[in-house]
C-alpha cells in the first residue's frame, strides 16, 4: 500500500512532463472551491507551510499538481517539473516561483491557463498525496478579468473532476448556506451519488453569533443535510490575523485542536475533524482509489506502451550505405504506391464523417459531372436568326426545297462543343483529388526524410500531370469524334419526318397549307427527307429591303451590299417551318450525344489518370529517382527526429511505470 501513491505520482509527473496522451484517468485528489472559501489555507495546513500565493481575486490561475512525498530522513525540499535542476528549501521561494510560472503560462495578470504547474515536495511532516489545486470558482469578472472567466474556470474544473478515478475535495465555508455552494453543485453534476466526493467545512470558528451549530453544521458533518458517501470534515485554519502575525503551522494545529476540545457541540464530532484527520483520510481514500482502479490502470498503460512502440517502429531506421538506401527507397516507394491505391479504393483508415477519395471521385463522375452535362439546355446559345443564317449559308447559290443536311450538322457540332469544357473540368477535379492524397502521405518512415518525401511527391505529381494531359487529349478526341460523324440513323434520334410531325402537332403558328402538307408527308411515308410544298408562299428569301418611296429609276439602281448580311429578323412561313424542324432535330441528337459523352468521359479519366496513379505509380517513381541522388535524400528531418526522441523517452518511462505497477500486489 505504501508504494501506491508514489507510483501514481510518478505516473502523473511522467504524463505532465513527457506530454503523453492525457486519456489515462490517473487517481488524484482534485481540490474545488469558490474564491474566499479557505481553499488555500486548507492546502497550506495539509502541507505545513505558506507556499501558495495570496491576494484578491483569482490567485490560482493554472492547475497546480502537488506531489507530496513523506521522507523519514534527509533534506526537505521542493522541485518544480519545469526547473528540475533547482531544489527549493524555503516556502517563500516556492511561492515566488509559483507566481512567476503562473504569469509565464498565462501571459498576463488575469488570464487562466490549462498548462499544469507540477511541484514535488519532500517532507517529514506530510503523508503521500497527489493533489491538484484549481482556480477558485467565480460568478462575475472583477476588474480586468476576462468577461467569460466564470465559464473558463468551470470548464477547467469539470475537465479534472470528470475523471472517474479522481477524488473530489469540495471546500465550502461553514458560515454560508451549503445549498448555495457552487462547488458542491458542480461536483454533483459528475458525481450525482456522491461516491467520490468528500466535503470540507472551513471557518467553523468564525460563524456568526447566534448561529445554531448543532442544527446546521453538526448535521452537515454527520451527513444528514447534504449527504456524501465519503462524508465531511470540519477544519479550523489560520485566520488572516494569524498569517499577519506569522503564526506557525504547529501553533495553528494546536489552536485547532483546542477549539474542537473546548467547543460544547463540536467536541462530539472532534474525532472526525481537524487537519490531521483530513490528511490521513485523504491518504487512505487515494490509496483505496488507486487499489480499485489498478487493473484498468495497468491495461491503459500497456495499451499506450503498445501504441508508442508501434509508432516508434513505424519510423524505421536510417540507412547507412548506398545498398541499404536503395533497398529503403524501393520499399518506401512501394509503400507509398500501395497507400495511394488503398486511398483510391477507400480501404485505408475508413472514417464515418467524410467521404474517401474513391467515393469522392465516384461522386464527381455520377453527380457533379453528370448533372453539369445533362443540365445543358439545347439551343441555349442559338437564336432563330442564327439558325436561318446557317440554312442560307448551307444553301449558298443553290436554293433548295430541302433543308440542307450540312446546316443541321454544323449547328449540332456547335452544340456538342459545349460538352468539352465540363468534361475537362471533370478531369481536373479528379486530378485534384489524386494530387491531394499524393501530396499528403501518411507513412511515418517517409515523413522522417523530408527531402526524400519532397522528391517522391514531386515525381508523383509529374506522373499525375502526364495522366491529366493524356486525359484531356483523349477527352478532346472523344468530343471531336462526336462532332466528326453525325449519325442520323441512330435509333434514338428523331428522323426528319418524325420531327416535322411532332412540330406540326405542337405548333400553333402553322397555316392550313402546312397542315395539308403534314398529311402529304404521312401518306407518302417519307422518313429522311423534308420537302416543302409547292404552294408554299414566299419561297424566296428577301435579304434586302427596298425603299418603296423611291422612283422606278432610283429603285433600279443597285444598292451597295453591306459587309455583313444576316437573315431578316422576321421569318417567312417557310423559314419558320425550317427553324422548328431543325430545333427538333438538334434537341434530339444533342440528348443522345450527351448521354454517350457522360458515359465515356469517366471511362477515359479512369483509364488515363486514375489507373496511372493506382497501377503505374510504383514503376514510374523508381525510374524517375536515379541512384546518384540517394545520398542527399536520406537526411533525417529535425522535427521528426525530435518526435522519435520523445517517443523513445515515452516508451522508456511507460516501461518503467509499468514495472512499478507490476511490483504492487493487489
Amino acid at each position: 500500500m505504501d508504494k501506491l501513491i508514489p507510483v501514481v505520482s510518478k505516473l502523473q509527473e511522467i504524463y505532465n512532463q513527457a506530454k503523453l496522451p492525457s486519456n489515462l484517468s490517473l487517481p488524484q485528489i482534485v481540490v474545488v472551491g469558490a474564491q474566499s472559501s479557505g481553499k488555500t489555507s486548507v492546502l497550506e495546513s495539509v502541507i505545513g507551510g505558506d507556499f501558495l500565493p495570496r491576494g484578491s481575486g483569482i490567485v490560482t490561475r493554472a492547475p497546480l499538481c502537488l506531489h507530496l512525498k513523506h521522507v523519514d530522513s534527509g533534506s526537505e525540499c521542493a522541485v518544480f517539473a519545469h526547473r528540475p535542476e533547482i531544489m527549493y528549501t524555503e516556502f517563500s521561494e516556492i511561492r515566488e516561483e509559483i507566481a512567476r510560472r503562473t504569469r509565464e503560462v498565462t501571459g498576463n495578470e488575469t488570464g487562466i491557463s490549462k498548462e499544469v504547474i507540477t511541484l514535488k515536495m519532500y517532507s517529514r511532516s506530510v503523508l503521500d498525496l497527489t493533489l491538484v489545486d484549481l482556480p477558485g470558482l467565480t460568478s462575475v469578472p472583477v476588474g480586468s478579468q476576462p468577461q467569460d472567466i466564470d465559464v473558463v474556470v468551470r470548464e477547467l474544473v469539470l475537465s479534472y473532476i470528470e475523471n472517474p478515478n479522481s477524488v473530489i475535495l469540495v471546500i465550502s465555508p461553514a458560515n454560508v448556506d451549503i445549498a448555495n455552494s457552487d462547488s458542491l453543485h458542480l461536483a454533483r453534476k459528475v458525481d450525482p451519488k456522491g461516491d467520490r466526493t468528500i466535503g470540507v467545512l472551513t471557518k467553523l470558528d468564525i460563524m456568526n453569533k447566534g448561529t445554531n451549530a448543532s442544527a446546521h453544521t453538526i448535521k452537515m458533518l454527520e451527513g444528514k443535510k447534504y449527504p456524501l458517501k465519503l462524508g465531511y470534515v470540519g477544519v479550523v485554519c489560520r485566520s488572516q490575523e494569524d498569517i499577519n502575525k506569522n503564526k506557525s503551522m504547529g501553533e495553528a494545529l494546536a489552536k485547532e485542536q483546542e477549539f474542537f476540545d473546548a467547543h460544547p457541540e463540536y467536541a462530539k464530532v472532534k474525532n472526525g475533524c481537524g487537519i490531521p484527520y483530513l490528511t490521513k483520510k485523504l491518504n487512505e481514500l487515494l490509496a483505496l482509489r488507486i487499489m480499485q482502479c489498478l487493473p484498468s490502470l495497468k491495461q491503459s498503460i500497456e495499451a499506450q506502451l503498445h501504441d508508442r512502440i508501434v509508432e516508434l517502429n513505424s519510423y524505421g531506421f536510417v540507412p547507412k550505405d548506398k545498398n541499404m538506401q536503395n533497398m529503403q527507397l524501393v520499399r518506401l516507394i512501394g509503400e507509398y504506391s500501395k497507400e495511394l491505391s488503398a486511398s483510391i479504393e477507400d480501404s485505408i483508415n475508413p472514417v464515418l464523417d467524410n467521404l474517401g477519395t474513391g467515393a469522392r471521385i465516384n461522386l464527381i463522375f455520377n453527380e457533379i459531372y453528370a448533372n453539369s452535362l445533362t443540365s445543358l439546355t439545347p439551343l441555349q446559345n442559338l437564336t432563330e436568326v442564327n439558325i436561318r443564317t446557317a440554312i442560307l449559308n448551307a444553301k449558298a447559290l443553290s436554293p433548295s426545297l430541302f433543308i440542307p443536311e450540312s446546316a443541321v450538322e454544323m449547328l449540332i457540332r456547335s452544340e456538342i462543343d459545349r460538352c468539352l469544357k465540363p468534361s475537362l473540368c471533370c478531369a481536373l477535379q479528379v486530378y485534384g483529388e489524386l494530387e491531394y492524397i499524393a501530396m499528403h502521405p501518411q507513412i511515418p518512415e517517409l515523413l522522417r526524410y523530408k527531402k526524400l518525401q519532397e522528391r517522391i511527391v514531386g515525381a508523383a505529381r509529374m506522373v499525375l500531370q502526364e495522366g491529366l494531359e493524356n486525359a484531356n487529349g483523349r477527352i478532346g478526341e472523344l468530343v471531336e469524334g462526336e462532332k466528326g460523324y453525325i449519325n442520323f440513323n441512330h435509333p434514338d434520334v428523331l428522323t426528319g419526318t418524325t420531327a416535322v410531325l411532332s412540330m406540326m402537332r405542337d405548333s400553333k403558328i402553322l397555316s392550313e397549307e402546312y397542315k395539308e402538307f403534314s398529311e402529304l408527308i404521312t401518306n407518302k411515308q417519307m422518313k429522311h427527307l423534308v420537302v416543302m410544298p409547292k404552294s408554299a408562299p414566299n419561297l424566296e428569301v428577301q435579304l434586302l429591303e427596298v425603299d418603296s418611296s423611291k422612283t422606278k429609276n432610283e429603285a433600279s439602281i443597285m444598292e451597295e451590299i453591306p459587309a455583313i448580311l444576316r437573315a431578316k429578323s422576321e421569318a417567312t412561313p417557310k423559314e419558320a417551318l425550317e427553324v422548328l424542324i431543325i430545333k427538333e432535330l438538334i434537341s434530339s441528337y444533342f440528348s443522345v450525344a450527351v448521354t454517350r459523352i457522360v458515359n465515356l468521359v469517366p471511362k477515359v479519366i479512369m483509364n488515363t489518370l486514375v489507373a496511372k496513379c493506382a497501377d503505374e505509380m510504383n514503376v514510374r517513381l523508381l525510374s524517375m529517382i536515379p541512384e546518384e541522388e540517394l545520398e542527399g535524400l536520406f537526411e533525417e528531418d529535425a522535427g521528426v527526429a525530435e518526435k522519435i526522441k520523445a517517443c523513445e523517452e515515452s516508451v522508456k518511462e511507460l516501461k518503467k511505470a509499468l514495472r512499478e505497477l507490476k511490483c504492487i500486489k493487489v
